[in-house]
């Protein structure tokens, strides 16, 4: 799909000095999420004392979108484009957590980096677009999950120990 060829030339853009892209884009955005939601008390299981964020990356390898379907919605507004589409994703995107243990049950454990990758799962994207005339033509954009959270695989490693 010719989508796709342009999704792989624009996910990671290297130049001699630095590199950016969809990718790096798309994370920066994750990160601010991941932090925040790091950041309560209340979301750490009993024997964690602290998680803090260490790193985010969605990887070198774009998610490949398998399909676009249109949807047709009486709204009225014909500058609305609705739009179903799936997605697979095998990427090495990577989350690096740094937890240390809370508990004196725990207290021979170090302070340890973990890895959570290598995400693998399909899922189908419901998403909208509101077309206007003038430049950047697009005045919004909306995606959502079509369903529930699809069955996904990945695994989480210890990285290195402090």
């Amino acid at each position: 799909m010719w989508l796709n060829t342009i999704l792989h030339s624009v996910w990671r853009v290297t130049t001699s000095d630095s590199f950016g892209g969809l990718e790096p884009y798309l994370s920066s955005f994750a990160t601010d999420s991941l932090v925040e939601s790091l950041s309560g008390s209340d979301k750490k299981p009993n024997g964690v004392a602290h998680v803090s964020f260490n790193s985010f990356t969605l990887g070198k390898t774009p998610p490949m979108i398998k399909g676009i379907t249109v949807v047709r919605k009486v709204d009225g507004d014909l500058s609305v484009a609705y739009m179903r589409i799936d997605v697979g994703i095998l990427m090495e995107a990577e989350l690096l957590l740094d937890i240390s243990p809370s508990s004196l049950d725990y207290k021979m454990v170090p302070t340890t980096t973990l890895s959570i990758n290598s995400l693998d799962t399909e899922l189908q994207l419901d998403v909208s677009v509101k077309n206007i005339p003038s430049y950047p033509f697009v005045s919004y954009v909306n995606v959502s999950l079509s369903h529930e959270i699809p069955d996904f695989s990945l695994r989480i490693e210890p990285r290195s120990q402090k």
